[in-house]
């Protein structure tokens, strides 16, 4: 079992992978065998197949083991196969580093309160020249750290994961553009040219972009940004992370000038509510505070489709073997210029 010991492997693509083997391949149950293991009962072929996956919660490696029942050989294969496919990628591997100077206490201290909210775990350290705040996801694949220095200076180390796709989302509410654009270049080694994003924006969103805010533009800017570099990753989903906030807060704008008010962290909850997997609709009093049809029609519209991508790719299941996410760039691109189409369509349906 030592080619399947302690891997670095990105759990949320091993459902995946199992049913990517073959055709004649599928998962049919997950069961829990004690502390950090999980049994996969897969069948193949019309064969069933064991492989006992330890998610080892210490260190975020994973530990394959495809000898606890019959057809070990096809167990095997499988387990090489989930090896190969769900690695992560030299770029995943690497730490990124960054600091930033003009973060000041107020905004420092919604950034960690909003860090929890996600679901993080977060200890912090305090010492002569600052906090040191360790942030763990849930799953324990990835963490990252801040620290806070006496002098206001912020230095963020970490992977480039789950943690830091929600770092960089509320960074950008809270730090000018050029920040932003200076973080990406150095995480994703690209050469963003800021001008060239916003005017590419302004054309995506001729009419819409002179009705959202700074901080949306430059969210949804981000997002374009994110959308020309050219790396490797097991998962894509940063990519389109940015459009979806975007379209987060063009919803949280268009509720608030038709009555409806939402916290600057808050979710929709008491808001919409779902009809179906893929639908959800205003609730009767937010309704009977908009009395407008056609506005209660677009933003059901726009929170069918936010919820039908946002919930899914980044509230963090436990079971990272059930999570999705998006393995193909393509895929992100499109809900990038899907988002941003949306946006432009259902603001000229209100004007």
């Amino acid at each position: 079992m030592s080619e399947f010991k302690n891997l670095k492997l990105n759990r949320n693509l091993i459902k995946n992978a199992i049913e990517e083997y073959s055709e004649n391949t599928k998962l049919i149950e997950i069961k829990d065998a004690g502390v950090d293991r999980k049994n996969f009962i897969i069948e193949s072929d019309g064969k069933e197949v064991k492989i006992a996956i330890y998610f080892i919660s210490k260190t975020g490696e994973t530990t394959l083991n495809p000898s606890i029942g019959k057809n070990v050989e096809i167990g095997t294969e499988i387990a090489r196969f989930i090896k190969e496919y769900a690695k992560f990628t030299d770029f995943e591997k690497n730490n990124v580093n960054f600091s930033l100077k003009d973060i000041d206490d107020e905004n420092f201290n919604f950034l960690v309160e909003f860090l929890k909210d996600c679901k993080f775990e977060i200890k912090s350290d305090e010492s002569k020249t600052g906090i040191k705040y360790v942030i763990y996801n849930p799953i324990g694949q990835d963490s990252f750290t801040i620290h806070r220095y006496n002098n206001k200076n912020t230095l963020f180390q970490g992977k480039p994961l789950k943690i830091f796709v929600e770092l960089q989302s509320i960074l950008t509410e809270l730090v000018d553009f050029d920040k932003i654009v200076m973080v990406n270049e150095s995480v994703y080694k690209v050469d963003i040219k800021k001008d060239e994003v916003q005017t590419e924006l302004c054309c995506h969103l001729p009419n819409a972009s002179t009705y959202l805010d700074d901080i949306n533009k430059n969210i949804l800017s981000t997002s374009l940004a994110l959308k020309k570099i050219e790396v490797d990753l097991s998962d894509y989903t940063p990519i389109a992370f940015n459009a979806l906030r975007g379209l987060e807060l063009y919803m949280k704008r268009v509720l608030l000038d038709n009555g409806v008010e939402t916290t600057k962290k808050g979710n929709f909850h008491g808001i919409f509510r779902e009809l179906s997997e893929d639908r959800y609709v205003l609730t009767d009093d937010a309704e009977g505070k908009i009395s407008n049809p056609k506005v209660c029609n677009i933003l059901n519209e726009c929170c069918s489709y936010y919820s039908t991508h946002r919930h899914p790719l980044f509230h963090s299941d436990p079971r990272p073997e059930i999570s999705r996410i998006i393995e193909d760039k393509q895929e992100a691109d499109r809900i990038i210029i899907k988002t941003l189409e949306l946006i432009e369509r259902t603001y000229c349906e209100i004007l």
